[in-house]
């Protein structure tokens, strides 16, 4: 009788044991064909990458309550950028210009003005389409910007 019990308990340890070793190197398998990249558009990798943002042009075009109307334009190049405000006084469009420099990392543009007195900004990426620019100084939002 105890031959008999100890042979039932040794084919049920085997088979258990079995399939705990076929899901577990089934497991290790899976995970080691994950990807080792980053496949987000928003947080591109650890360093910088500029060719997110290399050469676009961001826009927005803003109605206030009193209906006076903004258009916001950023516009990359390879290092530099230009940051336009558009509005109108009277009957005439006035567009105030900017210069600026700019850095990336992960979802994060900095914006270093190229004239003295003007505000460092920060523009937010988010789904690779919408930026959030706000002023470094005060961190107050500027406005919301699509890339074109």
């Amino acid at each position: 009788m105890y031959n008999i019990l100890k042979t039932k308990v040794m084919k049920y340890l085997t088979k258990n044991l079995l399939m705990l070793l076929m899901v577990l190197a089934m497991g290790v398998s899976f995970a080691s064909c994950g990807s080792d990249s980053s496949d987000s558009k928003d947080e591109p990798g650890p360093g910088p990458d500029l060719n997110e943002v290399k050469n676009t042009t961001w826009v927005e075009n803003h109605t206030s309550s009193d209906g006076s109307s903004f258009k916001y334009s950023l516009k990359f190049a390879t290092t530099t950028a230009v940051f336009e405000i558009s509005y109108k006084e009277g009957t005439q469009t006035v567009t105030d210009t900017y210069s600026y420099t700019f850095t990336r990392s992960n979802n994060l543009v900095v914006l270093n003005p190229q004239e003295a007195g003007n505000a460092t900004l920060e523009g937010r990426i988010e789904n690779g389409i919408r930026m959030s620019v706000t002023n470094a100084s005060n961190n107050s939002e500027i406005c919301v910007l699509y890339k074109q």
